[in-house]
């Protein structure tokens, strides 16, 4: 295995701890009363976080840990509005031209490292072919790349071997979090390992690995103004153990902490002084995932995949696992989302409808299957694997529920023999990206967990290229759409159980976030946060 595919699976281990998510209604009407609360300025904010960070090099960032702590200190290119449409931010532009195949990039005056230097086209050029080079997400936000180039101080063109939609959504997440070449090169890539310099508004002042990291205002910063009402002091702390969390909470220690599970998160609520903020466009999806085609496994079977599939009661496991706060899908998009497809029939509980398919199948009789998940959040998936397990049960399906160490799972569905899958699965605006590295054919030979399923066909690879391909937001939307509905309908590719969305953070009411949790990218704005006045 090369390094970067062993430096893969701790991430994806680390993203396996982090998948409890809240009901967007109620929570959303929280987080906007609280962020119109009038705010002071300075003081300490410390946060707690179910574990610490796997990496600190802006271009290895993947897990969900990874990206709220540094966003204190590694800002994008490129940011989303409120509805979810990019716009550029450490750019000044960015410009594309699908004839020639290239995106322009100007990067903005006045921007600085926390270490004095510069930001222009040099540190880009760095960034970028830094990032091409060494991160473990590089094939799929610089897949399409030939080369860079710079063509003056402020400008970094970007040439294609085929046109792609999804540079713009690739520079909200880690390919556009920009890092220090003259901290690199002074210090080293190991010390750069441990070290994190950006352009953001906070440094990193003091850290235990695996205790806190505690970071203050970036003086260098060259975004002061905006900064300016934000807390002096922001740390985070690691506390895995939630009845510890919530203690820490009510007596102040703690101000909030980061992606609790559903019960520490139902708890919290149903009481006075605390509120949820959470981003409304990126998404946990927990997927069942067959491998389809594997002869023998029972879901060869088309018939048996959409069998079980009407078998499974999301809305029960909706209201047993997640205490109500999961919300329903049908597909491979969020509800109220432009990539949702109102089209899709999916495959709502049925159970009489279940049981035809099954009689239909070259299995009636039923079959032995396992259920391969994660065990590092063994409470989760053994909840919904219990779920799963008694409700298959019902049409002759019975479920071994086998919670695997992190990288003998990632091994498994790397592999697949038999079984079964149950995962979360993130995704947000950049979901044309999303789907060609997990249902395209680019994902048979790919590293996520869709290379798990063993389906894909020509006519939906077909689709979700031409939605990467696309020379403008409609035709990008309505390929995604279509291949949505191939995915569910047609192949039934993979189940859904219930989404929920990726990121959010548990507040207590002496904090106001007016735009940091609470907004649509996959970094985070800690100028957003700040005291509540008393």
């Amino acid at each position: 295995m090369k390094k970067w595919q062993k430096q893969l699976v701790s991430v994806l281990a680390a993203a396996g701890m982090v998948f409890a998510m809240a009901g967007q209604a109620a929570a959303s009407s929280e987080t906007s009363e609280n962020a119109v609360a009038e705010t002071t300025t300075g003081g300490e904010l410390v946060l707690g976080t179910q574990s610490d960070v796997i990496f600190t090099p802006s271009w290895m960032i993947r897990g969900y840990t990874d990206r709220a702590v540094y966003s204190l200190v590694y800002e994008p290119l490129v940011k989303l509005d409120e509805n979810g449409d990019w716009y550029p931010y450490l750019l000044e532009s960015l410009t594309p031209d699908p004839e020639n195949l290239t995106w322009t990039c100007v990067v903005r005056d006045g921007v600085t490292f926390s270490d004095g230097t510069p930001f222009d086209a040099d540190a880009l050029l760095w960034n970028f072919e830094n990032y091409l080079e060494n991160s473990n997400t590089s094939s799929t936000h610089f897949g399409s790349v030939e080369s860079f180039e710079k063509t003056d101080d402020k400008t970094v063109v970007i040439h294609l071997t085929t046109w792609t939609s999804q540079i713009p959504y690739s520079f909200q997440d880690n390919c556009g979090y920009m890092y220090s070449p003259a901290a690199y090169e002074e210090n080293g890539a190991e010390w750069c390992d441990l070290h994190a310099v950006g352009t953001g508004p906070y440094v990193e002042e003091d850290m235990q690995p695996g205790s806190y990291r505690t970071f203050v205002k970036n003086e260098n910063y060259w975004n002061k103004d905006e900064a300016e009402g934000a807390y002096d002091t922001i740390t985070w702390k690691v506390c895995g153990d939630e009845s510890t969390a919530q203690a820490a909470l009510l007596s102040g220690e703690l101000d909030g902490y980061f992606s609790p599970s559903f019960g520490m998160l139902d708890t919290m609520l149903s009481q006075d002084g605390y509120y949820l903020a959470q981003n409304t466009t990126t998404f946990m999806l927990q997927f069942l995932i067959p491998p389809s085609n594997i002869e023998g496994s029972g879901w060869e079977d088309e018939n048996v995949r959409k069998a079980a599939y009407y078998a499974i009661d999301s809305q029960a496991i909706i209201d047993s696992v997640t205490y109500g706060y999961g919300t329903y899908t049908n597909q491979y998009a969020g509800p109220e989302t432009s990539y949702y497809n109102d089209e899709i029939e999916g495959y709502g509980y049925d159970l009489e409808k279940a049981k035809e398919l099954m009689a239909q199948s070259e299995y009636p009789d039923g079959f032995t299957t396992k259920l391969y998940a994660s065990n590092e959040n063994t409470a989760l998936y053994t909840s919904i694997g219990v779920a799963v397990q008694s409700q298959l049960a019902e049409i002759g399906i019975e479920v071994e529920i086998e919670l695997l160490e992190p990288a003998v799972w990632v091994e498994t569905f790397m592999n697949a023999q038999d079984g079964f899958m149950v995962g979360g699965h993130g995704f947000g605006m950049n979901l044309a990206n999303q789907m060609l590295s997990n249902f395209s054919q680019d994902a048979e030979d790919g590293v996520g967990m869709m290379c798990y399923s063993k389906i894909h066909p020509d006519d939906l690879d077909q689709t979700i290229r031409a939605a990467v391909g696309a020379t403008d937001t409609d035709t990008m939307v309505e390929n995604i759409k279509a291949a949505n509905k191939l995915i569910s309908d047609e192949y039934a590719v993979a189940y859904p159980i219930y989404l929920q969305p990726a990121y959010y953070c548990l507040y207590s009411d002496n904090v106001v976030d007016s735009g940091c949790f609470n907004n649509t990218s996959l970094s985070f704005d800690f100028t957003k946060v700040a005291p509540a006045a008393e």
